[in-house]
C-alpha cells in the first residue's frame, strides 16, 4: 500500500471502514461489522473495539510483508 492518508468512519449500515480519506466513494480497504446484539453488549463502544481490530489488521499486513522482503533477501556467505 502506498502513502495514503485514511481515515476510519462509521458507515451508514453500522460498519466501521478504514478508507482513503480524500475519496468518500473508493471501495474501503477494510470493513468490520457487528451484529445488533454485539453492538449493543458492547454498549456503544464498538467504534473502540473496530479501530483496534482494523489497528492489528494493519499490523499483520505490515509484519508479513517485512517478513516476505526478509526473504527475497540474498544469504550472507561468509
Amino acid at each position: 500500500m502506498s502513502s495514503e492518508v485514511l481515515e476510519i468512519v462509521e458507515l451508514d449500515d453500522g460498519g466501521v471502514a478504514l478508507r482513503k480519506a480524500d475519496d468518500n466513494s473508493a471501495e474501503p480497504v477494510m470493513t468490520v461489522r457487528f451484529s445488533e446484539e454485539t453492538v449493543k453488549a458492547l454498549k456503544d463502544q464498538h467504534m473502540g473495539v473496530a479501530q483496534s481490530m482494523i489497528a492489528a489488521g494493519i499490523q499483520l499486513i505490515v509484519d508479513a510483508k517485512i517478513r516476505l522482503e526478509e526473504e527475497k533477501e540474498e544469504p550472507v556467505i561468509h
